[in-house]
């Protein structure tokens, strides 16, 4: 698979079947940046393989993270954001 196929195949923040493996730096604003980032790539992926079904998955390792930081909300705010678009 080329680079170009790669990022249109791979989430680059999951580690296998952990989707949510992102870490806060504490710092809110890169957090949320990163999290608005990860919500791009989840649209690109969906949207290339079809595959709505992937925002649950992360979701739900989101939510057994048990966390919700500057990432999250930066990765929900850019998933609302596209679905009212």
């Amino acid at each position: 698979m080329t680079d170009n196929e790669n990022q249109y195949a791979v989430l680059p923040f999951s580690n296998g079947q952990d989707y949510w493996a992102i870490a806060e730096s504490g710092d809110w604003s890169a957090d949320n940046r990163t999290g608005r980032q990860a919500a791009a790539d989840l649209l690109r992926v969906m949207t290339f393989q079809d595959a709505p079904h992937l925002l649950g998955f992360v979701v739900k390792a989101m939510m057994t993270k048990g966390r919700f930081g500057g990432v999250e909300a930066g990765f929900c705010q850019a998933i609302a954001e596209a679905a009212v678009e």
